[in-house]
This record gives structure tokens, C-alpha cells and sequence, in this order.
């Protein structure tokens, strides 16, 4: 055996979404027998977690379900962790998720790969405020700072992680999903370096020895910063336009519209985050996530794309980068009703 076979991922699956995290770590630990442990953790614990989100996606998983995955896969890791011997290679990392990241496994997972590749690592799991993780930083002295984000919600709390890390001279090297092949992304917000794995970190630092952390900061964009920081006040003047424009508005739920209001306040954070790394694939990956979301829901494209211009008509004048970033994507429609 060299990889793990879709049978061992769909039995992990039907244990793990039961919570059952006994079953799900024997099958862990039976493949690891046969496997390397990276193996195991790509192509089972990974593996398991992207098919979660996958079926959450379709809405075929809730989100109690998924949860339950990723607790059950945490609980895995731990097991695997404790039934290893790594040599130490005398190298050092913090790992830490931007604040606002609450996607803390796609770190954990990025750690234990360091781990075994004989790295010493602090994991400081999900969302860590960047004014805490300066005073870590101030207490140890770690080769590198690792930063994972999962989505481009992310960003700013990306950039605020590497300022505290090129403050203290410490290299920052970003990666996650939010960032996925366009590892330049990581050093627009301000990380000295992007990578896709653990391998890449530990190979740049292998390769080059002690590595500087760059000392000048990136400008940001700071209409951008602005827009993610005021995007909840955004969907209020967008739902009012929306109100105007749709009077059935007025006949949803306090729940559907408390969802059409974050809606409109991801459109506006997604559009910043493409403003902040000058990528608007940001914007239409979101944009074609989003509407395969929402589809699968009962929610019609053009609901969305009314939505879109809801937000792009409070961004005109204020915002016009971000405004741009909309240009073209809006068509008529109805309000979110999901």
C-alpha cells in the first residue's frame, strides 16, 4: 500500500461524523503501520476534511457534521502525534492562524508536518491576535513565524501578523487556502516569503541558513483596510438600498435576513481583500463558490448578483477601487432569501 484507499477515507468519514473519534484514530493508526505518518495525515486526516467541507458545500453535510469531522480529526492528529519518535533538527517555528481565521485545522495539520520533519513548534491555534503573538515573540525566539489563513477574510489579520514578526526581525512565511498557488499574495500583505507546505519552510530555511525578515513594510492599500473594517456598516446602507429596490424584502424572517446582511457584508470584504493583494480572482472565486452555495440552497444567481449591486452602490464614491472589483458582476434580481 502507498496511499490511502477510498474505502479507508469513507469508513474515517462514517466514524468521524458520528463523533466516534476511538474507531476513526484505529484507522489512523492501522494505516500508519503501513504508510508514513504524512501520508496518513494528507491523504486521510486532509483528505477527510476537504471531502467534509466538499459535502457542506452541496449541503449534504451541516454544519454540526462537519464540526464533528474536524473535531474528531483533531483528536486524531493528537493520537498520531503521541505514537511517534521524531529526531529534533534543532529548528524552531511558531504556528499561528491570522486573527479571524477560525479554520484552526489546516494549521494544526501544517505544524505536525513541520514536526516531522524534526521541527520544534508552538502551535498557537485559531484567530491569535497579533498584539499577543508579538509578546510570544518577545518571550521566544522562533526561525520562523508560519501564518495560515484559510480564507481572504484573512488578509488584514495576515498583514498585522507579519508587521509584529518583521518588528522583531523574526521571518514570516504565509500560506493556507486563502492564498493557494498565488503564494505572492503572502508577500503583498507584508510575509517575507508564501508557501503551499511545510516542506517549502523548512527547505527555504535549510537551504539559506538564518534568513533576515525584510525590513520595509508593504504599503496597504488603505481604502481596502477601511472597507473590511467598516463592511458590516456597508450591508446596512446596502440593505436599505435593497429594501427600496425589493419590497419583498420585507417579508423575510428575522434569520433570512440576518443572513442576507452578512451576505452583503462578505461581498464587500471579498472585494477588499482583492484590493489588498491586487488579485481579483479573489473576488471571482468567491463570486463562483458563492453562487454554487447558495444554488444547491434554492437560492437563484440573480438573487446574489442583486445583492452585488446593492454593495457596488455604497461603494461608488468611498471605495472605488473595490467598486471596480464589482464592475460588471451585478444583474437584476431578488434578495437573498436562504
Amino acid at each position: 500500500m502507498t496511499v490511502v484507499e477510498r474505502d479507508d477515507l469513507e469508513l474515517y468519514l462514517e466514524h468521524a461524523v458520528r463523533g466516534d473519534h476511538p474507531a476513526a484514530a484505529g484507522i489512523a493508526l492501522r494505516l500508519a503501520r503501513a504508510l508514513p505518518q504524512r501520508v496518513v495525515l494528507d491523504g486521510l486526516v486532509a483528505a477527510a476534511q476537504r471531502e467534509a467541507g466538499l459535502r457542506w458545500h452541496r449541503n449534504t453535510y451541516t454544519v454540526a457534521d462537519e464540526h464533528l469531522v474536524t473535531t474528531t480529526s483533531t483528536a486524531v492528529i493528537e493520537t498520531l502525534s503521541n505514537a511517534r519518535t521524531i529526531s529534533g533538527s534543532g529548528r524552531y517555528a511558531v504556528v499561528a492562524c491570522a486573527e479571524g481565521d477560525w479554520h484552526s485545522l489546516p494549521a494544526r495539520l501544517f505544524a505536525e508536518h513541520l514536526r516531522l520533519l524534526g521541527w520544534d513548534v508552538s502551535y498557537l491555534g485559531a484567530t491569535v491576535p497579533a498584539d499577543h503573538v508579538a509578546s510570544f515573540l518577545d518571550r521566544r525566539r522562533p526561525d520562523v513565524l508560519c501564518i495560515s489563513a484559510a480564507l481572504p477574510l484573512s488578509y488584514r489579520g495576515v498583514a498585522a501578523l507579519a508587521d509584529v514578526a518583521r518588528q522583531r526581525g523574526v521571518l514570516s512565511v504565509a500560506g493556507g487556502l486563502a492564498f493557494g498557488p498565488h503564494v505572492d499574495r503572502a508577500r503583498k500583505l507584508g510575509a517575507d516569503h508564501g508557501a503551499a507546505s511545510a516542506d517549502d519552510v523548512h527547505d527555504l530555511v535549510e537551504s539559506r541558513g538564518p534568513v533576515a525578515a525584510t525590513v520595509a513594510a508593504p504599503l496597504l492599500d488603505a481604502e481596502a483596510m477601511t472597507l473590511d473594517v467598516t463592511a458590516d456598516e456597508i450591508a446596512d446602507a446596502a440593505m436599505a438600498g435593497l429594501g427600496q429596490l425589493f419590497p419583498a424584502l420585507r417579508s423575510l424572517d428575522a434569520r433570512q435576513l440576518r443572513r442576507t446582511h452578512e451576505d452583503l457584508a462578505y461581498i464587500a470584504r471579498f472585494a477588499a481583500a482583492a484590493v489588498l493583494v491586487d488579485d481579483r480572482t479573489v473576488w471571482t472565486d468567491f463570486v463562483a463558490w458563492q453562487v454554487a452555495l447558495l444554488g444547491v440552497r434554492g437560492v437563484p444567481e440573480r438573487a446574489f448578483h442583486a445583492g452585488v449591486d446593492a454593495v457596488a452602490s455604497q461603494l461608488e464614491f468611498d471605495f472605488p477601487a473595490a467598486a471596480r472589483i464589482l464592475a460588471g458582476a451585478g444583474a437584476p434580481g431578488a434578495p437573498h432569501r436562504g
